[in-house]
């Protein structure tokens, strides 16, 4: 007898939660062709199943390549909204901000923020999850083109307006 594999979409909902701690627990459905494709992805030291609660739990750094392996066999991810962050979220700032604020905001955080200004005494403050300065200054230079992208983004969609 031959075996086809099931290569539709599943129409249950999938759901993503990110929980205090940062790790990241996902209620899947079964499907044996996202299950194969997911532990292809995602290395096994950075997922766990647990079988009494019937979910996986994966580290935050590899939940790019899980959303995309989701987005391939699920026509519906519950939570995925909740961890995409507008570009207003990212400058701290309301969505009725007047230019002048946008402007503000970005350049607050890029004097806050900047690579230089973290020093070995207040890194851990800064960037809690970063293991050394090197790493803190690395997260910062990515905050801070987070930033720029944010006020472009924002300003640019008002202009066409």
């Amino acid at each position: 007898m031959t075996r086809y594999r099931n290569t539709k979409r599943v129409t249950q909902p999938c759901r993503i939660v990110v929980g205090s701690s940062g790790i990241v627990t996902m209620y899947v459905p079964y499907n044996e062709a996202f299950l194969n494709e997911f532990k292809n992805v995602i290395h096994k030291d950075d997922r766990h199943y647990n079988p009494e609660r019937k979910v996986w739990q994966i580290k935050p750094e590899v939940l790019a390549s899980a959303i995309e392996s989701l987005q391939q066999h699920f026509s519906k991810i519950e939570g995925l909204d909740a961890l995409i962050e507008s570009p207003f979220d990212t400058l701290k700032i309301t969505p009725d901000a007047p230019d002048e604020l946008v402007r503000y905001a970005a350049k607050t955080l890029r004097a806050k923020y900047h690579p230089d200004r973290i020093y070995i005494d207040n890194y851990q403050e800064m960037f809690p999850h970063a293991s050394s300065l090197a790493e803190a200054k690395s997260q910062a230079t990515d905050y801070l083109q987070e930033v720029g992208e944010a006020e472009k983004l924002i300003l640019d969609s008002r202009r066409e307006e």
